[in-house]
């Protein structure tokens, strides 16, 4: 899950990526090989990107649907070989995830690991957790501020 809070919506965005595996939106990826992302060949936070894809669901009958659930698998995730949108947060920007690794406290630092998950930073970063939030009364998921 993945939740603009504050967004810079005049900044560019990457779509020419595909998934090199089963992801889900709010992961970290970089660019990887051959138009394919990858998760992080080390823990931390330079080069990350996170994955986000339009709200379309092209799958069977669930196409047909004129309103879904935002929280529905066709949303959520995005399948290896799919095109995505890699969103680069800038500094002043706040995002909301549920792809988390652990638990967070509000001014918790985050570092993203191999498997593009945030956790816990025993280090200062540029992105702090700001609490929880509560989306739509469905689901909790982290506050995130990007510092620099």
């Amino acid at each position: 899950m993945l939740r603009n809070i504050i967004n810079n919506s005049q900044k560019g965005v990457d779509a020419t990526y595909k998934a090199h595996a089963e992801l889900k939106r709010g992961m970290a990826v970089t660019k990887g090989e051959n138009g394919l992302t990858s998760f992080l060949s080390k823990e931390g936070v330079n080069g990350v990107f996170f994955v986000d894809k339009e709200p379309i669901d092209n799958s069977d009958l669930g196409s047909a649907y004129t309103i879904r659930p935002d929280y529905t698998d066709a949303y959520e995730t995005v399948k290896a070989g799919e095109r995505m949108v890699l969103v680069p947060y800038t500094k002043g920007e706040v995002f909301a995830t549920d792809q988390i690794s652990g638990e967070l406290a509000s001014g918790d630092y985050i570092t993203y690991g191999t498997n593009g998950l945030g956790k816990k930073s025993t280090d200062e970063t540029g992105y702090i957790c700001r609490g929880i939030v509560n989306d739509c009364g469905v689901k909790n998921l982290y506050k995130i501020e990007v510092l620099y």
